[in-house]
């Protein structure tokens, strides 16, 4: 408790000190220490901390960071606060993640093509802003023919123009022979469009364009087949053979020629072979960079980064994605059951084995009493469990057994009968109930026979047991008899 009064006692005279230093600028540290009995050091801290608080709080002191250390940024560290009511300094890519706007939308570039002869125009290409190709993009409205690319600024750049250029071509010259490049085709449009030559100038023509192409050794082609265009050499390897087959033709140069031949193709064979080994260890570079990339984890789900794709291709690779995360999922369960049906059948092993183990082990007889096994009687009844699940003999005598007599039922006696003489005449008792409309109806399982007793009333009822009528053991019970004393 001590040392926190004696920190706050401190921190008070180093704002005083402060305060005081603000007020007298024109005053050093030191005399301020001195006067207020502070350490010196404390208030340097807190003057460099002061100065930079208010530097970092400035953006033009964060734009002129930039500015300075823009070529070399990696090897530097700055760090922005993000204050509530404080503005935020971000990359211009990424400016509508940060602006809070009811028209935050990205905006998409879409190239369409018109066909004059009223036919059906080609799809459009649809440019997006970004580098991956995402899977919700690919909506069930596009047709499927549709060519999406990306961008980082949205817009068209020169490999989206080659790109819309090659797909123009594709989509707009089926029939022309052009793409792809077929003899037959362009030489009939050719007849079609063409006027009619006379057949000395269309022989003449003939025997010269021979003529040319066998003076140039250009291959001939003829009518009916496919123009075989050159291949173009792809790889390093492609190039240094065909400098190889020059060479070789080298000796019909003249001497001049042949010398400066021979020098320009070492000099480009030992650079082809430089550039080779420099693709390759990028190659391994970018390999390594991919497995980085691979390894981590990623939350949205991307159809290809960069290029060019159509929505038909795409939503193929989202099928094969798809096919395969279910394989996959199929496999990891099947391997899941194995390996619990495994697990179950190795822990009733060992229980078995543990079980045969601890009856070795006790080595005692089993007694005679216990081979004997208790019966099941739900599964095999005895006779007397059998009779005891029988239904009574009598319903209605169950039921009178069951139900108690109420005490309204009981008989009450005149007081004048009491005081008649009995000898000289004759009395006649009437027993009645005071609940003459009580009714007990049974009806027995099988439903054809059934009787009604009313209080009051004479018994009838048709049937052929015995079961259905009144026991006199069931009437002496129930009857209700007056001692006349």
């Amino acid at each position: 408790m001590s040392d926190q009064m004696a920190w706050l006692e401190s921190k008070q005279w180093l704002d005083r000190t402060m305060e005081w230093l603000e007020e007298e600028s024109s005053e050093m540290a030191s005399t301020a220490a001195k006067m207020f009995n502070v350490n010196p050091l404390s208030i340097q801290t807190h003057q460099l901390r002061k100065r930079h608080q208010e530097r970092n709080s400035h953006e033009e002191d964060v734009k002129d960071f930039f500015v300075e250390y823009q070529n070399t940024l990696s090897k530097y560290v700055i760090k922005i606060g993000c204050p509530t009511g404080e503005i935020v300094i971000v990359p211009t890519q990424v400016k509508e993640v940060y602006t809070a706007s009811s028209e935050n939308h990205k905006s998409l570039t879409i190239i369409e093509t018109i066909c004059v002869d009223g036919r059906q125009p080609p799809p459009p290409v649809i440019i997006c802003p970004g580098e991956k190709i995402m899977e919700n993009w690919i909506q069930d409205n596009l047709t499927g023919a549709e060519v999406i690319t990306v961008s980082p600024t949205g817009y068209t750049n020169e490999c989206i123009a080659l790109t819309f250029q090659l797909y123009t071509i594709k989509n707009s010259f089926h029939e022309s022979g052009m793409f792809p490049v077929s003899y037959k085709m362009a030489l009939k449009k050719m007849h079609h469009y063409n006027k009619r030559k006379p057949v000395r100038a269309q022989s003449g023509m003939a025997m010269t364009s021979e003529s040319t192409s066998n003076t140039l050794g250009g291959p001939s082609v003829e009518e009916g087949g496919d123009l075989e265009l050159p291949t173009l050499p792809s790889t390093y390897f492609e190039c240094q053979k065909g400098i190889g087959e020059w060479i070789d033709h080298a000796e019909s140069f003249s001497p001049t020629s042949n010398t400066r031949f021979q020098q320009w193709a070492k000099g480009t064979q030992i650079s082809l072979a430089q550039a080779e080994l420099q693709q390759q260890t990028y190659q391994n570079v970018q390999l390594q960079i991919q497995e980085k990339e691979k390894g981590r984890s990623k939350s949205r789900q991307v159809v290809q980064k960069g290029g060019v794709i159509t929505v038909e291709a795409a939503r193929l690779k989202q099928q094969e994605k798809a096919e395969k995360e279910k394989a996959t999922a199929i496999k990891k369960a099947q391997k899941n059951i194995q390996i619990a049906v495994n697990k179950a059948k190795a822990s009733l092993n060992c229980r078995g084995i543990a079980a045969r183990k601890a009856e070795k082990i006790r080595g005692e007889i089993v007694p005679a009493e216990m081979l004997v096994t208790i019966p099941d009687p739900e599964r095999n009844p005895s006779p007397e469990d059998l009779e005891s699940l029988q239904a009574p003999p009598d319903p209605l005598q169950a039921l009178l057994l069951l139900e108690p007599t109420p005490a309204s039922a009981t008989s009450t006696i005149d007081p004048q009968l009491l005081t008649l003489d009995f000898e000289e005449e004759d009395i006649e008792i009437y027993t009645t109930r005071r609940e003459a409309e009580q009714r007990y109806t049974t009806e027995s399982a099988s439903g054809e026979n059934s009787f009604t007793v009313d209080d009051g009333e004479d018994l009838t009822g048709e049937s052929d047991s015995d079961s259905s009528c009144i026991s006199s053991d069931s009437i002496i019970r129930n009857a209700d008899f007056v001692s006349l004393n």
